[in-house]
């Protein structure tokens, strides 16, 4: 059996070097490219989850930490309503964190903010003022539902340590958080001070 004399003649394979360099100038484009792109992504995600469109009232630590809200009303010393400022129709009650109202004979004395605008005014907590709220992930709830947090006002301070250091609430030990030692001391101090509450009769 004699060979064709049209046998195909095999094709050459042609070999592209790529330099080292050029690869990795490639692999650091990807790389940067997808790091944009996730940053992007999670910038959205937090604006649509911020503004409230992924989570629901009680969804928790991320929709109510490091939020502002308005001030609706002062319910009494140690509880406050705050407003959605994305939605003004949602409301919260915000108990504040390791504060309890004084008790004199068992009855809470919780009438003093509520209709004293001297002491609104004090603590810049008029209605409308807009309001920082913090919150813990170990425990977001009291056992009435209301949030336990942490105020920041406007000027930076906190409403929780003002309303101690003025005597105007006691320290609450049923639950721990972490900044209950300094409130004891604020407590302390104006326990020593005799203001506010702890004024001697």
């Amino acid at each position: 059996m004699t060979p064709s004399k049209h046998r195909p003649k095999p094709r050459k394979i042609r070999s592209y070097r790529v330099s080292l360099h050029r690869y990795l100038r490639y692999r650091r484009l990807v790389l940067w490219s997808a790091a944009v792109t996730l940053f992007c992504m999670l910038i959205c995600l937090s604006w649509v989850d911020r503004s409230g469109k992924l989570s629901t009232r009680a969804s928790g630590f991320m929709f109510y930490n490091h939020r502002s809200f308005r001030v609706e009303r002062m319910i009494n010393m140690a509880t406050i309503g705050l407003v959605d400022l994305h939605h003004p129709n949602r409301t919260c009650r915000v108990r504040l964190w390791g504060l309890d109202v004084f008790t004199v004979g068992g009855i809470d004395q919780d009438g003093g903010v509520a209709t004293n605008r001297t002491e609104a005014v004090a603590f810049n907590l008029l209605p409308n003022q807009i309001v920082r709220l913090h919150v813990q992930s170990h425990r977001m709830l009291d056992e009435d539902g209301n949030l336990l947090g942490y105020v920041e006002l406007p000027n930076g301070t906190w409403l929780n340590e003002r309303l101690l250091s003025s005597g105007l609430v006691q320290v609450e030990h049923r639950y721990d958080h972490r900044r209950a030692r300094r409130f004891e001391l604020l407590e302390q101090q104006a326990r020593m001070d005799g203001i506010g509450g702890w004024q001697v009769p």
